[in-house]
């Protein structure tokens, strides 16, 4: 069977849809480069304009092998690609998910009782679709720079929660380290990961911490000792004492744009169309 070639300059709206992403969704949040069909050729790829030096379209049989061996996730329900990242502009489109969990924790201001009662929100009190448990996950389809946007709102905003809860005597350990690592997966910019490394470890248990230091931080940031990251910490921990209002930790348009419509995906794999 020959292989199908299709110029990207072909993809439209019409004739074109993302049915999954490369590799499979971990942890909390995260992106990837769409797995694309052409639909008058059924044929497949990952769509990304950066690779040389060109993408590799493929027959169904092929993206269902690859599914099966967990390279790629495939979708029940299509996603729409974004308008611009088709001829002539050609921004590289991404898949963008997240756990419901971490969209309820960026909305939680949605929760009107929660600065006043310093308490989590009850899943009743949250929009419908923000109902389930941790192996729900949200997806849509955007553009690198609309998603590289968002997370870098979505850090800032996990980041100053994190602080601002940390005075709080009434919160578990656990739960401040659960709001760290959301924002861990979000940040991209390195120089401000480092700081949510700190940030989990000092709401670990020593061990945990010194585990965090030696297999995460010091590969990464060579210059780094363990006494500076035990610094780091105690200056943060003080950091935290400065005031920090509601409205430094709330979402942003960003994130109301793209998550206005999505679907959700069980982590038996079905997927409902949301909106």
């Amino acid at each position: 069977m020959d292989t199908p070639n299709v110029s990207l300059d072909e993809l439209t709206i019409d004739n074109s849809e993302v049915v999954g992403l490369n590799g499979r969704p971990s942890g909390y949040c995260g992106y990837s480069p769409p797995i694309v069909r052409h639909i008058p050729s059924n044929s497949f790829c990952v769509l990304s304009y950066s690779r040389m030096p060109a993408v590799v379209w493929n027959r169904e049989f092929v993206i269902r092998e690859m599914a099966q061996l967990g390279r790629i996730k495939l979708l029940k329900h299509p996603l729409k690609l974004p308008l611009c990242s088709l001829n002539p502009q050609k921004q590289q489109p991404l898949v963008v998910w997240a756990k419901l969990s971490f969209l309820r924790m960026i909305d939680l201001e949605n929760d009107k009782d929660f600065w006043s009662h310093l308490r989590w929100p009850s899943f009743a009190e949250l929009p419908l679709r923000f109902i389930d448990t941790d192996h729900r996950i949200g997806l849509n389809c955007e553009t690198e720079e609309s998603v590289q946007r968002l997370f870098g709102e979505y850090a800032t905003i996990l980041r100053n929660r994190f602080d601002l809860l940390m005075q709080q005597v009434l919160l578990y350990p656990e739960s401040l380290k659960q709001i760290a690592m959301m924002g861990l997966q979000a940040e991209r910019d390195l120089e401000k990961r480092y700081w949510m490394y700190a940030r989990v470890a000092m709401v670990s248990e020593k061990k945990v911490a010194e585990q965090i230091f030696r297999g995460a931080v010091q590969p990464i940031y060579k210059e780094s000792t363990w006494d500076q990251f035990l610094n780091d910490m105690r200056s943060l921990n003080q950091q935290s004492e400065t005031i920090l209002t509601p409205s430094t930790v709330t979402s942003s348009e960003s994130h109301q744009k793209i998550w206005t419509s999505f679907v959700i995906e069980s982590e038996a794999g079905t997927l409902d169309s949301v909106s």
